[in-house]
C-alpha cells in the first residue's frame, strides 16, 4: 500500500489522465443554473466506484473505516432532480 491520499494521486495526474480516470471510476456531476431555492445553482455528484478507486490505487484510508462502494452528494437540488439523478447512475 503507498498511502498516498487522493489529492497527491490527482495532482500527479495531467488533464487527459484525470478524463480518463473520472471515466474509469464511473463519476460523474450534474449541475443546474436554479437549484431547489432558486437563489443558487444546484449540483448532483456521483463519486462512482470509489471503493475499486481506493483498492487499486491504494490509498490511505482512515483506520476504523468500512468499504464504500459509492457515494452520491447532493447540494441545493429537489427529490425530483435527486431520484432523476440516482436513476441515470445506476
Amino acid at each position: 500500500m503507498t498511502g498516498k491520499k487522493y489529492g497527491e494521486v490527482w495532482d500527479s495526474k495531467g488533464q487527459r489522465d484525470r478524463r480518463e480516470f473520472l471515466r474509469t471510476y464511473d463519476v460523474k456531476v450534474w449541475a443546474w443554473n436554479n437549484g431547489q431555492d432558486q437563489s443558487e445553482r444546484g449540483m448532483v455528484m456521483d463519486l462512482g466506484d470509489i471503493q475499486a478507486m481506493a483498492d487499486e490505487l491504494a490509498l490511505a484510508r482512515p483506520a476504523g473505516k468500512g468499504g464504500t462502494a459509492r457515494m452520491v452528494i447532493g447540494c441545493n437540488v429537489s427529490e425530483d432532480h435527486r431520484s432523476k439523478v440516482l436513476g441515470f447512475a445506476r
